[in-house]
This record gives C-alpha cells, structure tokens and sequence, in this order.
C-alpha cells in the first residue's frame, strides 16, 4: 500500500489520542527527510478540511470529522429565488443572505444583506424585477452605491454580476454559493463587505475553516477566477499558521 500522509496520521492515532505539529513534522520527516515544515502545516490543514483530524487546541490535533455546509434557507430568499426563476427561467444566478454567516463572526452585524449574483446579462433586468415589489434593490457593481448608498443601510438587496465558473451548489431548490465561493467573495468584494474585514474577517474564515469541509482546490480556483489567488493563498497562510 502506497504511504500517504493521511495514512501515517491515521497509523499513529491509532495508538494515540492526539498528535502535536512538531511529532507531526517528525513523522513526516521520517518518510520525507528534505520536507519543510510549512508544507506539514498545509498536509495538516487538508487532512482537518478532509474530517480526518479536528483542531483541539494551537498546534494540536485529534482524530474526527467535519460538518457539510447546509445553511438555513430563509422563506425572503425562498421567495426571491423563485421570482428570478419564473421571470428569468435560463438564467445562471446564485443568492444567498449574509445572516448565514453570522454565527461566524466575533461581533454579530446588524447589517443583512441578500446577495444575488446573476450573469453579466441579466444584472439590471433582474434588478428592475426585484424593484417592482421590494424596496432598496441595488446595483453592487457601481462604486457609488457601495460607498455612498449600503453604508447607510441595514438591510438590502444587492445584485451583481457572477464570476465564471463560480462553485454553486443546489439547496432546498435554490442555487446557492457554495462556503468557497462565500470565503473568497467575501475576501474581493471588500466594498461590498467592508463591515466584515480586517479581525472579524480572520474570525470568519477561521470558524469556518475549523467546522466544515472546504474544498482548498475549488477555493484557490475560484480566487484565480477572480484575480485574488496569490493574496487569499497569504491570508490563508497566516491563518493556518503558515510563514
């Protein structure tokens, strides 16, 4: 059988109930003698976003497994989604409300957002529908409605354009964007997100990371697609404890 890290974590759980990140590095540098330690710390992480270990502390690990993302589809999304369905029925779009990742932040915003991304073709057609019976509809393309509009708002509905190739998942009916693609919109879309950055945006990608399966390859690929690989691979990084 070929030897794989997930097998010698597996191996050495076995007959332990927790391993730390320096008998990690020594496990794999048995195997690997030329290997750097940012990359045991990167093996690590996959092997906590693939439920094999958990985190129970700074620098230590136990054997478990991590939750699939299935958030709470409220009845304001429900109701959206099937408005652009009907009226739009070919159309490529994703929603969601950003009362979904609230139990993720330190400081709980009061702001709530529901977020449509449509297909660069549609954007204002979707947006002069949803203005027919909902209020505060707006464009999350322009800079002006980003700095001179959401700031003032609590609650909104902000419709903008969708990344190519963007991870969308289907829940309860409705497409929705996949815990990737919120990590990295969240990341890019700083106008639109600017009450989520600096500490709080840490604390988010942190619990998140920490209690779901992320996949890291469609992460990294959809933060290509949007020009932001090279600097969400470096936040990510300090948050893993990477140098």
């Amino acid at each position: 059988m070929k030897i794989t890290f997930k097998n010698i974590i597996e191996d050495y759980l076995k007959t332990h109930d927790r391993i730390t990140t320096s008998e990690a590095f020594a496990l794999f540098k048995q195997h690997q003698p030329e290997i750097k330690k940012s990359t045991v710390n990167w093996r690590l992480y996959e092997l906590v976003q693939r439920g094999v270990i958990r985190r129970a502390g700074r620098g230590l690990y136990v054997p478990g497994h991590k939750d699939d993302y299935q958030p709470f589809i409220s009845d304001e999304v429900k109701e959206l989604s099937q408005l652009i369905r009907s009226a739009f029925p070919l159309i490529t779009y994703s929603i969601w409300n950003t009362d979904q990742i609230k139990g993720f932040s330190q400081h709980i915003p009061a702001v709530s957002y529901t977020i449509v991304d449509v297909e660069f073709e549609g954007v204002s057609a979707v947006i002069d529908k949803l203005k027919e019976n909902h209020n505060h509809v707006y464009n999350g393309n322009s800079k002006s409605v980003l700095t001179e509009i959401l700031p003032d708002l609590k609650q909104a509905i902000v419709v903008k354009t969708l990344v190519s190739e963007a991870p969308i998942l289907q829940i309860d009916n409705i497409p929705s964007p996949s815990l990737e693609k919120i990590l990295v919109d969240l990341f890019c879309d700083s106008g639109l997100f600017d009450y989520l950055h600096g500490h709080e945006l840490v604390h988010i990608y942190r619990n998140i990371l920490n209690q779901y399966t992320v996949n890291i390859t469609r992460l990294f690929r959809y933060a290509a697609r949007r020009g932001k690989q090279n600097e969400i691979k470096l936040f990510m990084n300090q948050i893993i404890g990477n140098k």
